[in-house]
């Protein structure tokens, strides 16, 4: 196992690098098999590649596994979606975990990460590690199937079985993205026909818990000072006078887990954990008392905010867009259904930075209530299945940094993951 070298880094050390649609799967936080069949489901095809093979184990390898086998057998699969490869993936296996696990060589075609949760023993991951593969280098040619010579993206993780290493590295072929940008246009209802546009643009989508299906994204409105401390800290008299809207553009969604580029222009970037409204039934002039009947889900988002240039526009009486509608400044969490977990009134919201608590509320702290906002808002605006609505923030809002691991939540919803790098 030797040739051109590799260069394995944190995510955060070669995210500036990599391509903007790939950082969602770079950061992927286990095994791909559940993340490629829930975008791709039945046309995804998992497949084996030939029989385990013996290969020397470098002398890198094996200072990064901790073993001094001079051996391995390698595993090479391939997840492919409507016969296209989209991912190749390579498992190294030592001589000595093979040793201590015969049952791996035993393998077939099952995925690994499907029998590792079947296994009753201690599993751990170490912190993944990305790389740019050379032409030369051996994971980059037994991932190719053509004599395309163009660099590919992989990720690597040393599983630890019962304290036996298992290498794991995933290779993320071109096909990928053309398949994710299909599979969500499978999704969409469109009212043009693609012989009336000159070109495809793919409509935003947010994940929904518990269903392949996801959630297409019409607009997305916020509501801004609508917690008394949150308005306090801010400046602002938190009077119940009418809710203070404003939007984002709909592509602003990212999906949770990913990781998002400190965004420029701004050196104070800002999280703000929220509860968000995803409306299934449209309207207008919609009755308090009917409001929640066109409510479809709720879950976690953070209204990412360039604080430096919000303040400017307050200061100078501008509108806030460049500050609040920026390219990935809405990371949310899988919506959960109302009728998974009914309506949200009440619970705990919270945001961490790096294991450190900054914001911890309760929803009963809202000033206007989701109804209300739903209702208000729908006297300015037709409402849509689709919309989403941020629905505010309370106090303990701050800046964040590159390396930064956001972790947000509120009670009976997805925890929401985000990486700034």
């Amino acid at each position: 196992m030797s040739g051109a070298p590799a260069h394995w880094s944190p995510l955060a050390a070669v995210a500036a690098r990599a391509p903007h649609e790939l950082l969602s799967w770079l950061a992927e936080p286990g095994l791909l098999t559940a993340r490629v069949r829930a975008l791709c489901g039945p046309a995804m095809g998992f497949r084996r590649l030939g029989v385990l093979r013996e290969a020397p184990l470098s002398s890198a390898l094996r200072e990064r596994l901790r073993v001094d086998d001079a051996d391995c057998l390698l595993r090479d699969v391939e997840f492919c979606v409507s016969g296209a490869r989209v991912v190749f993936a390579q498992t190294v296996l030592p001589a000595s975990t093979l040793d201590r696990y015969p049952w791996l060589r035993e393998l077939g075609d099952s995925p690994l990460g499907e029998a590792l949760r079947e296994v009753d023993e201690p599993l751990e991951r170490e912190p993944l590690e990305y790389a740019e593969l050379p032409a030369g280098h051996p994971l980059a040619a037994a991932a190719r199937d053509s004599a395309d010579g163009g660099l590919l993206w992989a990720r690597r993780a040393v599983y630890r079985l019962g304290g036996f290493p298992i290498l794991v590295q995933e290779v993320f072929l071109p096909e990928l993205l053309r398949a994710q940008a299909a599979a969500r246009l499978h999704h969409e209802d469109h009212t043009m026909t693609a012989d009336t546009l000159p070109f495809a643009v793919p409509r935003p989508t947010v994940g929904i818990t518990g269903s392949a299906a996801r959630f297409p994204v019409h607009r997305i409105y916020c509501v801004g000072r609508n917690y008394a401390a949150h308005a306090r800290e801010m400046g602002s008299d938190p009077t119940r006078e009418p809710p203070c809207f404003f939007t984002k553009p709909a592509d602003a969604v990212v999906a949770n887990g990913a990781a998002v580029r400190y965004p420029p222009r701004t050196s104070n970037l800002h999280h703000e954990v929220e509860l968000v409204v995803a409306i299934g039934k449209g309207g207008r002039q919609i009755p308090v008392t009917e409001a929640l009947e066109h409510v479809f889900g709720y879950a976690v988002g953070n209204d990412l905010t360039r604080r430096d240039l919000q303040s400017h526009a307050k200061d100078n009486g501008l509108p806030w867009d460049v500050a609040k509608g920026f390219d990935h400044s809405a990371p949310i969490s899988a919506i959960r259904p109302v009728t998974d977990g009914g309506h949200l009134s009440s619970g705990r919201i919270w945001l961490e930075v790096n294991g450190q608590a900054r914001q911890d509320a309760n929803l009963t702290e809202l000033i206007w209530s989701v109804p209300e906002v739903v209702a208000e808002l729908s006297t300015m605006f037709e409402l849509q299945p689709g919309d989403l609505i941020f629905t505010g923030t309370p106090a303990g809002v701050g800046a964040v940094e590159r390396g930064d691991s956001i972790v947000a939540g509120i009670d009976g919803l997805d925890t929401l993951r985000t990486t700034i790098v």
